[in-house]
């Protein structure tokens, strides 16, 4: 850590936790706290709810996981609640990985499930901060549909193309 005002490393004595109440006011905190706040990792999933696939926006996965049963003693329940998603077409779940509680949705996938964490909606930027700039211009309907003619005639294989816009990524 180094300290902002004079970018001198800080020495581990004087390094400490806490939480801002305002400008140049903290509480700290001791690793006795902390350590009480810590949740328990039990391996084990608790599953809140069976939501539709459809119900959750791709916007929010972030990380994907294989997820497989933990001994012969777990394999029984692991493969009835897969069995049980997949034909209802159904995921979610709440787990402990790593000491901290993340949502994540399971998915049947193959003999296993696929466990994507997802993102929690104030971690999400405003789409309309990005898109309302775009102007929505008015063309004749032939327009795209002539576009559309030319990219289904296209081989498959072919990624190339002969528009001519300019984009970038925000």
């Amino acid at each position: 850590m180094v300290d902002e005002q004079t970018g001198r490393v800080v020495d581990p004595e004087h390094k400490s936790r806490g939480y801002e109440l305002s400008q140049a006011k903290y509480v700290a905190n001791e690793d006795e706290e902390l350590d009480a706040l810590r949740l328990d990792s039990t391996h084990t999933s608790e599953i809140d709810d069976f939501v539709p696939v459809e119900e959750i926006d791709e916007r929010y996965l972030d990380k994907p996981y294989y997820i497989v049963p933990n001994g012969k003693a777990g394999v029984d329940a692991f493969v009835v609640i897969r069995d049980a998603m997949k034909r209802k077409d159904k995921v979610a779940a709440r787990v402990v990985l790593a000491n901290r509680e993340h949502v994540i949705a399971l998915k049947p996938l193959g003999k296993g499930l696929l466990g994507t964490t997802l993102r929690y909606p104030y971690e999400l930027r405003d789409e309309d901060d990005y898109f309302n700039d775009i102007p929505s211009p008015v063309y004749p309907r032939t327009w795209s549909n002539l576009l559309l003619i030319s990219w289904t005639k296209r081989p498959r294989n072919s990624i190339r193309t002969n528009s001519r816009t300019n984009m970038r990524l925000r």
